[in-house]
């Protein structure tokens, strides 16, 4: 049995399909590209939020342990001539340096 010959399609009617499959697609990336952006955002702000909370909870910490009143102890001198620090005077520094970075984070946190 011989196949029936294929339909004619008027062109105006095909372009119409064309076209409404290609705006379809495109609200389609569109939607999703919207989507993506608005998780962004969100991340964005909640990510914010934490760091702000991080940064504020280690500024209380380290601004706890400052206050506390260290003995001045001089810096140990060896016979190589090499200068050691006490472990009262690395502590005071890893704590300023923790409070400096506390300060950094809350102010990108902010930003």
């Amino acid at each position: 049995m011989p196949q029936p010959p294929p339909r004619k399609v008027k062109p105006s009617a095909q372009l119409k399909t064309l076209h409404s499959e290609q705006l379809s697609k495109l609200q389609a990336k569109h939607q999703q590209e919207f989507d993506l952006l608005e998780d962004i955002r969100t991340f964005a702000r909640q990510r914010s939020v934490l760091e702000k909370e991080y940064a504020q909870g280690l500024q209380k910490l380290t601004g706890q342990l400052l206050k506390r009143d260290f003995q001045a102890m001089p810096d140990l001198s060896t016979d190589d001539g090499k200068e050691h620090r006490t472990a009262m005077a690395v502590w005071r520094v890893i704590l300023e340096e923790t409070d400096v970075l506390a300060k950094k984070r809350l102010q990108a946190a902010e930003t």
